[in-house]
């Protein structure tokens, strides 16, 4: 999206947040962090003590028994296929290894790994670390959650969203790394960008690969180009993360069926593309894989701390959005309101698209989700209740159309709107 969201979570892009009671449940503030191509290999700056291992290690959908951990393999002339052995300890050091294992990738994923780890112990701090080609990654920490039985007093996590590589350094990233007081990150969409370099951003820095990312060649690319942010990848080392994505994943303000920045005249079939971003979101993330099709993306799931809380992470883009409703000339509504409001035709476009977005059929969720958050809220026990969204579910007016307007002559833009129509209502902007 466009703009920043002011609300998501309860709160705001890249919170601290502390569960425990009422709003000292949240003891937050905020730092919003907006912000032909094959995979690329790492810059210049990365040591050789990182070989091969330059886009470091994540974990994430930790539960109460297991968690996945993550990492990529970057060699160059690499053999076709792999074999990678990671281990988990409860020392810092790695001391002494409590689970084992080896995992096989190739080029069909990327060279990326993924192990979803089982039993594990809740509640648990665990150390993790990967060896392959002779080389060792750094070392990882992740946590599991505790039961849902267990009696728990407080729940500490950093919130994130809206990272764009162009708009900016991810210093926000780096402070949640070294931060030691969190339990989990989340991370609630626009993890990347799809635009091409100079597009959209400050341009203090270039996405890779230049060009707007539409394969899955492009969209891994993209990924790797991510990865090797240093505080990104800090933070990851350092928390288990719980990510959903919001439209850049795939494309700027997408839906079911299509998205504002995707034309299929020139960038080809939507679902083609849209699997492409998924396939590539899934390999480079530690983030347990799910089952869709052309007309389903069920990534809507929960996650349980003890009897505290109980978070419902939503998917609001690709599983059953309708398309937008568009406004005219939406740039000028935002940097000159009094100008846009003094043209006819962007009175009436506001008047049609306040029409639509009433239409019943209309929605964000989809009957499935929506029964399935209906259920989840009816049996839940858990003291706090915590919905995790992409994108702004409330109205949010932008201007008031009804209060009196001194270049009017006292009149609102409202009523000069319904003397130009017969006496239509424009509704709000």
């Amino acid at each position: 999206m466009y703009y920043s969201r002011l609300l998501t979570l309860l709160v705001s892009t890249r919170v601290i947040g502390t569960l425990n009671s009422l709003f000292s449940l949240f003891s937050l503030f905020f730092l919003i962090i907006c912000g032909t191509a094959t995979a690329q290999y790492p810059e210049a700056s990365a040591t050789d003590d990182e070989y091969p291992f330059y886009h470091g290690v994540a974990s994430g959908d930790a539960l109460s028994d297991r968690v996945i951990i993550w990492t990529r393999v970057s060699a160059e002339n690499a053999p076709s296929a792999i074999e990678v052995s990671y281990a988990l300890s409860t020392n810092p050091d790695m001391g002494e290894t409590v689970q084992s294992g080896t995992f096989t990738t190739d080029a069909d994923r990327d060279y990326t790994v993924k192990v979803d780890v089982t039993g594990l112990d809740a509640d648990t701090w665990y150390y993790y670390q990967f060896e392959a080609l002779n080389g060792h990654s750094a070392i990882g920490r992740t946590r599991t959650l505790p039961t849902s039985m267990d009696d728990v007093s407080d729940f500490r996590f950093a919130l994130a969203s809206c990272a764009n590589y162009e708009g900016g350094y991810f210093n926000a990233y780096g402070d949640i790394a070294a931060r030691n007081d969190l339990d989990a990150v989340f991370q609630v969409g626009d993890y990347i960008y799809e635009y091409g370099g100079g597009t959209y951003g400050n341009s203090v820095r270039f996405h890779l690969p230049n060009l707007e990312v539409i394969t899955v060649e492009d969209y891994r690319a993209r990924h790797s180009n991510y990865k090797l942010d240093e505080d990104l990848a800090a933070a990851h080392r350092q928390y288990p993360w719980y990510m959903s994505w919001d439209d850049h994943e795939t494309v700027n303000n997408s839906y079911a069926t299509g998205a504002q920045n995707h034309d299929p005249t020139t960038e080809g079939d939507w679902i083609e593309r849209r699997n492409a971003a998924l396939q590539a979101y899934y390999e480079w993330n530690p983030v347990r894989d799910i089952m869709y099709s052309e007309s389903s993306v069920p990534a809507y799931r929960t996650i349980e701390v003890g009897s505290l809380a109980k978070f419902y992470i939503l998917e609001t883009r690709l599983n059953a959005r309708s398309p937008e409703v568009p406004l005219p000339n939406v740039e000028l509504l935002y940097t000159d309101p009094a100008a846009y409001f003094t043209d006819p035709a962007n009175l009436h476009g506001i008047f049609t698209s306040n029409q639509a977005a009433t239409d019943p059929t209309r929605t964000m969720l989809g009957d499935d989700q929506k029964t399935w958050l209906t259920n989840e809220f009816a049996t839940s026990n858990a003291q706090w209740n915590v919905v995790v969204n992409q994108t702004v579910i409330a109205s949010l007016p932008i201007a008031d159309l009804t209060a009196p307007n001194e270049a009017l002559g006292g009149a609102s833009i409202a009523d000069l709107y319904a003397a130009q129509t017969g006496g239509l209502d424009i509704g709000a902007a």
